[in-house]
């Protein structure tokens, strides 16, 4: 038997990612990069919710799941794929760091969908149908 007594959760993540022009981002250069594409950007909001808890050295990454048929036998797999976000400079990377996160801050991972998105669902995020 298991029991969960001293269950963490650190972090509140906003319901809902927002989707917007990748020039909007909160990177100068990335947005000066895309000031005429029309490819998109998903933004993940979360925020430390404790008084009394530091958090240091966070790294946050993300990954897409998705459904192709498999070339063996042509039945439905879910597959994984790590994207790239924007790290602290506004490039490309495979992940975000923060030294230190402050309670209440809002901490952003920007996701470059790479494609322009001019309604729901997404056709490709980075590359990949």
């Amino acid at each position: 038997m298991l029991i969960k007594m001293f269950a963490l959760r650190p972090f509140v993540w906003r319901r809902r990612a927002s989707i917007s022009h990748a020039w909007s981002a909160d990177f100068p250069g990335y947005s000066r990069a895309h000031a005429t594409s029309s490819d998109a950007i998903i933004a993940i909001r979360f925020y430390n919710r404790f008084d009394n808890l530091s958090v240091v050295d966070l790294h946050a990454r993300a990954h897409l799941r998705y459904l192709e048929r498999s070339p063996h036998d042509g039945s439905l797999v879910i597959y994984k794929k790590w994207l790239k976000v924007l790290d602290e400079k506004g490039e490309a990377a495979d992940e975000r760091c923060w030294l230190a996160v402050e309670r209440g801050a809002p901490f952003t991972v920007w996701i470059p969908v790479e494609a322009p998105v001019t309604e729901l669902p997404f056709d490709r995020i980075q590359g990949r149908t």
